[in-house]
């Protein structure tokens, strides 16, 4: 059967800090166009290569908990080799490979119950949870380093709704998460705010694969009125726009510090 999801990305990139890239970085991606792209496990390769699409992107969720030992991670023997050979096969294809990083509620201890939004900020805020979290996305950054081509990293899509929703004001700096405190060596001396996770997650992707391309999810749901769905005559557009921007803005879009 063949896949029924269909990402389009126009890009955007949040852009890594001037650090040394690896030798093999390559140029940032293309913002000229809309380029579509489609999910695509493994074992559906060959129908998106026969398909006569000319697709730019291949994506696939990344999941299973930091810390539960069935997260991607162990997909593959080594560690990690689930997202290697994934880039590597989108490459040879021509594809430029996408991860829906979605992990946080999966790990333990919340371990994703019912109510999404208290485990996400509960792992969020749990030291030991957050120092393997750290470290599964430095596993993916390596990963994304030996790669060497474009790659684009989507970060937790439900979670920065929930924080939107959190946040005094729109906020990031006034919800709690533990950064410096988890003792992960790359996130020593960043606050244990929300955006110094976001800022945390870019220092490890500048140290580790300047070639990633770090993305949000704008929250169609989190100001209030979903705009996906709503067909309210009075609905404010730009309002809810305006919140959703101010919570990324203040999450590593406009500053990091490190």
């Amino acid at each position: 059967a063949a896949p029924s999801r269909l990402l389009a990305v126009g890009a955007v990139p949040v852009p890594a800090r001037p650090v040394p890239a690896p030798a093999s970085a390559s140029a940032p991606l293309p913002a000229s166009r809309l380029e579509f792209g489609l999910a695509n496990q493994p074992t559906d390769l060959g129908w998106m290569t026969a398909s006569g699409v000319p697709w730019k992107y291949r994506y696939q969720y990344l999941s299973g908990g930091v810390n539960t030992g069935g997260g991607w991670e162990t997909w593959n023997s080594p560690p990690g080799a689930f997202a290697a050979f994934y880039m590597k096969d989108s490459g040879a294809n021509g594809y430029t490979p996408v991860f829906t990083y979605y992990e946080i509620c999966q790990s333990l201890p919340a371990k994703c119950p019912q109510n999404e939004s208290a485990g996400d900020l509960s792992n969020l805020g749990d030291v030991a949870t957050m120092s393997s979290y750290y470290a599964n996305f430095k596993l993916l950054m390596q990963q994304a380093h030996t790669f060497g081509k474009p790659v684009v990293v989507h970060v937790e899509p439900g979670l920065w709704g929930y924080l939107e929703q959190a946040a005094a004001g729109g906020d990031a700096s006034t919800v709690s998460a533990a950064v410096g405190s988890s003792g992960f060596p790359e996130a020593v001396g960043i606050p244990n705010t929300v955006d110094g996770f976001a800022w945390a997650l870019l220092h490890i992707r500048d140290v580790y694969a300047p070639n990633v391309s770090l993305a949000m999810h704008a929250s169609a749901w989190a100001a209030g009125a979903d705009i996906a769905s709503s067909t309210g005559a009075n609905l404010n557009v730009v309002n809810i726009a305006d919140r959703t921007a101010a919570i990324l803005n203040s999450a590593g879009i406009t500053s990091n510090p490190f």
